[in-house]
């Protein structure tokens, strides 16, 4: 009989943190494109992506929000080829990071919306690849010029959504 009651309170506790999780939405990781110059209209075409494709998580510019939040993501426009290495997963408790959003690349003829959707899967945890695949943001400069995607494959979601739930 105890086994039993102890076993309905867990499914019970279990059910009852599933759903005021899933309540509670995604996190928010406000960001300040101020110093992102030219980069402007590529990061509000991403916001406006992203909005229905992640689940656990969302960016928002933090001078276009209604409730700002700390910013603990600063888009820089750079001079230098993208950075390698993933950043993330940020969280809103995390130190600002500075992600340089790479003028070289776009300089070469890559597309700035897909330079920016590389840098917001840096920001979400995801790593560069150098795969080459035009199917994957996260190939970066390896998928070529001729590459305009820069809406993420369904597996890269899913990645994502994982580091966030």
């Amino acid at each position: 009989m105890i086994k039993r009651a102890i076993a309905c309170a867990a499914v019970f506790l279990t059910v009852a943190t599933s759903t005021s999780a899933a309540a509670a939405g995604p996190v928010v990781l406000f960001y300040d494109a101020s110093q992102a110059q030219e980069f402007g209209a590529a990061l509000a075409d991403n916001d406006y992506w992203w909005s229905g494709y992640a689940k656990h998580v969302r960016l928002d510019d933090v001078r276009k929000s209604r409730n700002p939040g700390r910013v603990v993501v600063r888009f820089v426009a750079s001079d230098s080829m993208p950075a390698a290495g993933s950043i993330g997963p940020i969280r809103p408790d995390s130190p600002t990071a500075v992600i340089p959003l790479s003028r070289a690349a776009v300089g070469q003829g890559h597309y700035d919306r897909r330079v920016v959707a590389r840098e917001y899967g840096r920001v979400w945890g995801l790593a560069p690849t150098s795969d080459g695949r035009c199917d994957r943001i996260m190939s970066g400069p390896s998928a070529g010029p001729q590459c305009k995607k820069f809406r993420w494959e369904r597996s890269e979601v899913d990645l994502i959504d994982n580091n966030y739930r």
